[in-house]
């Protein structure tokens, strides 16, 4: 039989859950609406158009500042909603999981491996290895500009963007063979160290958007520099956390992106009768 903690816990995650799927179907039927709004015939062939875009997004980063203790190489998955203007002017907003397995530490179980040779004790009393990763998701927005040039259109080019983002990372601990509880539900958050915060993120690099709608694609250099605070009370192996007390993190890498674009195009060829 489950107890009652565990129990509740389940229930606030499933409820967790509950809301961001349906947050996440509200925004996304906005932003069908909008989308399909765009009701004029344009032609991206020759001048710089309205459009609605969808990026399915990847970002590379070397970490630095307070999360260089931590990890070596960050990488984060997502997709970015967006609207690029007729002056070439876009806002582009979205949500990406953050992942490493390059950890620098060990996450501060040492007193759970010490004496076991840095296995952990299973709930069924045999040893097993911990496998100790990063985890935690960004939810960036930015505004930029597309500077037409090198494209084989006036809306591809050099973009420059600026903007904001809202971060969460932590450790994230796994059994490889059975069972703990000591890394489980309501324990595990005294040493997982999660650390969150809002900062500003900038973007440089090239994006192309094909007369044909069948091949567009952005990539660049991406930074962003973060203030974090603890998003726990207390780290088991040392005692309470200052929850006031702040660290800049940053990172820097690449981004690299897959667009499709929703505009009502312009017929390609003209007919007289």
């Amino acid at each position: 039989m489950a107890k009652l903690p565990d129990l509740m816990h389940q229930i606030d995650s499933t409820k967790s859950m509950s809301f961001s799927v349906k947050y996440s179907i509200i925004c996304l039927s906005f932003f069908h609406l909008f989308a399909f709004g765009l009701k004029a015939q344009v032609s991206i062939r020759d001048s710089a158009i309205r459009m609605a875009t969808i990026n399915l997004a990847y970002r590379g980063s070397v970490a630095g500042g307070a999360w260089t203790e931590r990890w070596n190489f960050v990488s984060n998955v997502g997709i970015d909603l967006g609207v690029k203007f007729k002056s070439n002017i876009y806002l582009q907003g979205g949500a990406s999981f953050l992942f490493t397995d390059r950890t620098q530490d060990e996450g501060g179980l040492d007193e759970l491996l010490r004496g076991t040779g840095g296995l952990i004790i299973t709930d069924e009393g045999f040893l097993s290895e911990v496998s100790i990763s990063g985890r935690g998701f960004i939810v960036p927005v930015s505004l930029g500009y597309i500077f037409p040039v090198l494209g084989p259109n006036p809306n591809s080019g050099i973009y420059a963007e600026i903007g904001g983002q809202f971060a969460m990372h932590r450790f994230n601990y796994r059994v490889v063979d059975g069972e703990s509880s000591a890394l489980e539900g309501e324990y595990a958050k005294g040493y997982d160290r999660m650390r969150y915060g809002i900062g500003l993120r900038e973007g440089l690099g090239y994006v192309y958007y094909d007369n044909k709608n069948q091949v567009n694609f952005a990539i660049g250099l991406d930074f962003a520099q973060v203030p974090t605070r603890s998003g726990r009370q207390v780290f088991f192996p040392t005692g309470p956390l200052d929850t006031n007390e702040t660290t800049l993190d940053f990172f820097w890498g690449i981004k690299a992106s897959w667009i499709y674009t929703i505009y009502k195009r312009a017929p390609s060829e003209a007919y007289f009768y």
